[in-house]
């Protein structure tokens, strides 16, 4: 690539930085702007994704070789009318999720624009997976694993080792329930009790609702317990850990794998925030499953995992 071109593009890459840093600002800052601070996002994301079209591009794939990431969401697009559709279908469906949200009276129930909301993210992924190879991949995961029976074994046996030393007498350890457990499981009350209808928004010093959605269909179909309130961040601990091994084990081998997982499951510090309910814990979860999905699909040219990224990252 010429260093004009470089250069070019890196100047694009910028703009496109700093568009999305004032995006952010109008967004954070100046509520009254919204629709500006969206409309500064799309022009970063547009500067962004011609930037990596332009690194990405191939004149004639060599054989073998899988088209870049763009060429395939170019393709899928292209290819299918129904595809489109169906992406053209759920980006309406959450700007419909958007607009009413911030329109709808807080006294209202808002579980309809939930269900919407995880509709729109299911077609927005659906609308560019192949549906025709996927149990030709399934079959290939499925073999993959039993090829690798005594390692697939070995995670499970840590992943129940990590559950078991966060789940086992939950309501127990730690003895008390803090301030910051209490004011999250009582906002969690309030969303079962319809005192607490948005999920969309911001809740108990500033956190987002949808967490207190989450911990309330745990209370409500196991009862309103401390240890009910503390299950989800040992069981979002346990995937943690299996996302670890997964990146570990990617980039640095089997060894370190092991070893950076038998360290999670057993450190004190992880330990005790995977028993409180608190947000923290799933910080871990979010941005294993983005660093993780995200290197991967852009390594291996892997459309699904850059998508399951973007879901992670949303």
């Amino acid at each position: 690539m010429a260093l004009k071109t470089r250069r070019s593009l890196l100047v694009v890459l910028g703009i496109s930085l700093l568009l999305a840093v004032l995006g952010q600002y109008y967004l954070a800052r100046k509520s009254y702007h919204l629709w500006d601070g969206i409309f500064l996002y799309a022009l970063a994301m547009a500067c962004f994704v011609w930037v990596a079209a332009r690194l990405e591009a191939r004149t004639e794939p060599q054989r073998g070789e899988r088209v870049a990431i763009w060429q395939e969401l170019w393709q899928a697009l292209r290819g299918s009318r129904i595809r489109l559709a169906v992406l053209v279908g759920g980006f309406l469906l959450i700007v419909y999720v958007t607009l009413t949200a911030s329109s709808r009276s807080p006294d209202k129930r808002f579980w309809d624009l939930l269900v919407l909301w995880a509709v729109s993210i299911a077609l927005a992924v659906g609308a560019f997976v192949d549906w025709a190879g996927l149990p030709q991949r399934l079959r290939a995961t499925a073999y993959k694993l039993w090829e690798h029976g005594p390692e697939v074994l070995l995670v499970v046996l840590l992943a129940l080792l990590t559950f078991l030393l966060r789940g086992v007498n939950l309501a127990g350890i730690p003895f008390v329930l803090s301030g910051d457990e209490a004011s999250m499981g009582l906002e969690a009350v309030d969303v079962i009790k319809g005192q607490r209808n948005n999920p969309f928004v911001t809740g108990w010093l500033s956190h987002p609702t949808l967490y207190f959605f989450m911990q309330a269909a745990f209370l409500r179909l196991f009862g309103i317990t401390t240890a009910v309130l503390r299950l989800p961040s040992a069981l979002i601990s346990t995937v943690t850990m299996v996302l670890l091994y997964l990146f570990a084990r990617r980039y640095f081998g089997r060894w370190v794998a092991i070893l950076a997982s038998i360290f999670f499951a057993t450190y004190h510090y992880a330990i005790h925030f995977g028993r409180l309910a608190i947000n923290n814990i799933w910080d871990i979860f979010f941005a294993l499953g983005v660093f993780y999905f995200y290197s991967k699909g852009l390594e291996e040219k892997r459309l699904g995992h850059i998508l399951a990224a973007g879901v992670l990252m949303g």
